[in-house]
């Protein structure tokens, strides 16, 4: 499990060792609480390293056959997140979708995933550590169908398409840096699970009651 999970798992924890100590030290900030509820929605874009399955199984699948998940590459991926912050609480409640994926392929079906989370977070001044639990699902690459006909625009392999889902552990520490009227944010976040595990790093736009 830990060396199928390595790329998350790394990412993950060394950003959250990195920030605690920093944000920790900014607990007694009046930034932190406010007497009114703070609520913001973020859009922006992301680059994992994550796990996947590269096609290929076996034409006669056994019972007990275990798909290979030990490949790793790196993908763009869409971020979309709402946060609400009670008054007077350094707590933040967040959901959060992440699609990842292939945007450009030649291999069909395309790899992606899907995510979407529920975290719990606290704020210090403008760090928030947040994990949860997040719904997963997405496409991989099955056995191989056939290859794209001579002198066909789309010049590929074609593969049956695998579908899977299940449940993960959604983790994130990102940083906001507020203006008038909007905010942006950098976050290091990732998704630990069986077998579809990714770390990366994402860039937004907020739009809210942030301060």
């Amino acid at each position: 499990m830990i060396r199928r999970n390595w790329c998350a798992v790394l990412v993950c924890i060394g950003v959250f060792i990195a920030c605690s100590p920093v944000a920790l030290a900014q607990t007694d900030s009046s930034n932190s609480r406010k007497n009114h509820d703070r609520y913001w929605v973020s859009f922006g874009l992301g680059r994992v390293i994550s796990q996947y399955h590269p096609g290929g199984l076996p034409a006669i699948m056994p019972v007990n056959y275990v798909p290979e998940t030990g490949k790793t590459a790196q993908f763009f991926g869409l971020v979309g997140t709402a946060h609400f912050q009670p008054r007077n609480t350094k707590s933040v409640v967040s959901l959060r979708y992440v699609l990842n994926g292939e945007w450009m392929y030649h291999n069909f079906p395309g790899i992606r995933y899907e995510e979407l989370g529920a975290l719990y977070g606290i704020r210090l001044n403008n760090f928030l550590i947040s994990a949860g639990v997040s719904k997963n699902h997405g496409v991989d690459r099955g056995q191989f169908v056939r290859s794209s006909d001579p002198g066909s625009l789309l010049n590929g392999d074609y593969y049956e398409k695998v579908t899977y889902k299940g449940f993960g552990l959604p983790l994130e520490a990102q940083f906001i840096f507020p203006f008038q009227g909007f905010s942006f944010r950098l976050a290091a976040f990732g998704n630990i699970n069986n077998g579809h595990s990714y770390g990366g790093f994402n860039f937004s736009i907020c739009l809210g009651r942030m301060n």
